[in-house]
């Protein structure tokens, strides 16, 4: 089925971006791309009654929590009605997963999504990749797995699974795809030399648990799961610091570390050194309160990052500075396409208060304030899902939202194929060089180490 037939029949899923309507529906539409899903769950009664009732308590949570009760000028009770029909017609739980993302996708909302229970198996494409400005990179390749020797890093992704990969849809493709567990992934690159090929690309697949069994006879066992999940996810976004004399290099990969935390990283490590290159590259954002606490360690004075736009009046986000700890010296602050929520406002806020400078990308440009809302499936044993909704849009001190935007850097600086390739980092190493330091991008490559997280057998 041709895009135009695609979109013409999923006009009365009423305004979904067509970009995105495609996207989030064209595997229901076009049969040839489901040869790549591993034996996907057929749907039996049982599994239809839950999505039906996943999607119900979707539809219910939007309505009392989203932020904009005009709900953008979507008709979500015909876009209720619409999916609600279509899960009667799908035929695997895939597709119904992909219907309960498609009705938080048409608010075109950076944080109100469908979040995916755990599966009963995982896909590793052995691969990962990002923009970097408006183009589509391979950036690291897992060792042992079937990327190895058909794609590179720093390979341009014109095409993944038959879709163009462009900046304004990314995010929704990724979500997409993520919905699927697949065997392969098709890839139509782009060499740093200019060579054009394709490339089919099989995962691995390994066993994982789609249910949380808390009767007497299991529950230590899923709170041991749990439990190694939070440790391991824990590893990957601890602080890491590199000391290159007067020049300190923080690289924080996320926002949900405690306030103690982060003050013994600044009080420590960071200070002392006359100069601080706070690493947000990568950082997906989290909790407000380690935004404002490591605002409030920047500056010297309280801060107004944002007040909320919402339904009911909402306190601002206000940083009060941490007196006695504030950091003195210069601070350079980077950022890429994989920078969102937090970590944006952050860097915003050092441009506003013209505290710093920020270099590398534009920011992903998903800054909203949401809360989680749990709904299982189930008894003692349970399936449990969320929905994150948007209450809250953040209006900064300059009067606008970054959502759908991001943060334009002051020095844009992007990676090269060649650097991908190599495994140099020209932006860390610029950095570094202007805040007083010497640092080849080879060197400043090598200081924070790429590592994969594990995709063992549960």
């Amino acid at each position: 089925m041709q895009p135009a037939v695609i979109l013409n029949y999923i006009k009365p899923l009423l305004t979904m971006k067509p970009v995105i309507s495609y996207l989030l529906l064209g595997m229901l539409l076009a049969p040839p791309l489901l040869h790549a899903q591993q034996k996907p769950p057929t749907m039996d009664q049982t599994t239809q009654e839950n999505l039906h009732a996943l999607l119900r308590a979707e539809y219910y949570e939007i309505q009392q929590h989203y932020y904009d009760p005009r709900y953008h000028g979507v008709d979500l009770a015909a876009l209720y009605k619409t999916l609600d029909a279509r899960i009667d017609r799908a035929e695997t739980l895939n597709q119904g997963y992909i219907l309960l993302e498609a009705f938080s996708q048409a608010l075109h909302d950076s944080h109100t999504t469908f979040i995916l229970p755990h599966r009963t198996y995982r896909s590793d494409s052995g691969f990962e990749y990002a923009m970097i400005g408006d183009k589509c990179f391979v950036t690291h390749v897992r060792p042992k797995t079937d990327a190895v020797g058909k794609i590179y890093p720093g390979d341009q992704i014109l095409a993944y699974n038959g879709y163009k990969v462009e900046r304004e849809s990314f995010e929704q493709m990724r979500d997409f795809f993520g919905v699927t567990t697949a065997q392969a992934t098709a890839l139509y690159l782009e060499a740093p030399d200019g060579r054009v090929r394709h490339e089919l690309v099989q995962h691995r697949i390994v066993k994982s648990y789609v249910t949380r069994d808390y009767t007497a006879d299991n529950a230590n066992m899923n709170s041991l799961n749990d439990l190694r999940e939070e440790e391991d996810e824990d590893k990957f976004s601890k602080p890491k610091v590199a000391d290159l004399g007067d020049v300190v290099v923080w690289k924080q990969p996320d926002f949900e570390r405690t306030d103690t935390e982060m003050g013994t990283v600044m009080a420590h490590l960071v200070m002392g050194h006359k100069a601080l290159v706070l690493d947000l590259r990568g950082n997906p954002g989290g909790d407000v309160n380690t935004l404002k606490f490591m605002v409030g360690e920047l500056m010297d004075h309280d801060v107004t990052i944002a007040t909320l736009e919402a339904r009911k009046p909402e306190k601002p986000l206000i940083a009060k500075t941490v007196k006695g700890h504030v950091y003195p010296g210069k601070v350079f602050v980077l950022v890429d396409s994989e920078s969102a929520s937090a970590a944006e406002l952050l860097a915003k806020e050092v441009q506003l208060e013209h505290r710093g400078k920020v270099l590398g990308d534009r920011t992903a440009g998903a800054v909203m304030e949401s809360k989680r809302y749990l709904e299982t499936i189930g008894g003692d044993t349970v399936i449990p899902a969320y929905f994150s909704i948007t209450f809250a849009n953040l209006i900064m001190s300059d009067g606008k939202s970054l959502e759908g935007i991001g943060v334009e850097p002051d020095e844009k600086l992007l990676p090269t194929p060649s650097d991908l390739g190599s495994g140099a980092d020209p932006v860390l190493a610029q950095a570094i060089n202007e805040a007083g330091g010497s640092i080849t991008p080879e060197a400043a490559g090598k200081l924070f180490p790429f590592k994969w997280r594990p995709i063992d057998t549960e």
